[in-house]
């Protein structure tokens, strides 16, 4: 490779051997899922490690292989993003949210978790934001209030936009 190294193989985040070793590793982990597998699954666990098997021969087979499909894939993504509306690049599951949150936050800066300067950008905020939609996935249909009684007191967040917020 002639030049400057490509930040992946100068930060040594990924290697040919690396990669082989961790993909490795996995393939010899997966056995552990063979007990968990029942029969009524429907699902060819011989046939599913042999193509796992099958697959290591696909690895790059170079470092220099390893950055030219790193920068495959990137341009896949940006690709993929571009042809993106703004909402979709949010990857955010309306359905668990109120019927008109998106309505009321109008904007996907609102929404965005990377943006430092968005409401639930910042890693703080990022994070507050991935953790309250883990916890409504483990609890579905049961209404957060606490966060809320933070900024609104009296109010729910199943409660947006069905009453008028109390006059002080």
């Amino acid at each position: 490779m002639s030049g400057e190294a490509h930040p992946i193989i100068r930060y040594a985040i990924y290697t040919r051997q690396s990669v082989e070793k961790a993909y490795d590793e996995l393939a010899d982990k997966l056995h552990l899922l063979d007990q968990k597998i029942k029969p009524s699954d429907h699902f060819n666990v011989r046939r599913f490690h042999e193509d796992v098997g099958s697959l290591r021969a696909k690895l790059p087979q170079s470092d220099d292989d390893l950055r030219d499909l790193d920068v495959q894939l990137r341009a896949r993504r940006r690709a993929r993003v571009a042809s993106m509306d703004p909402w979709e690049r949010l990857e955010i599951d309306w359905d668990r949210f109120h019927p008109r949150a998106r309505e009321l936050l109008n904007d996907p800066f609102f929404w965005e978790g990377a943006n430092d300067f968005a409401p639930h950008g910042s890693d703080t905020g990022c994070d507050v934001f991935a953790d309250y939609r883990k916890w409504a996935r483990r609890h579905p249909g049961r209404p957060m209030s606490w966060p809320r009684r933070w900024f609104m007191p009296g109010r729910s967040v199943s409660s947006i936009g069905t009453r008028p917020p109390k006059r002080r």
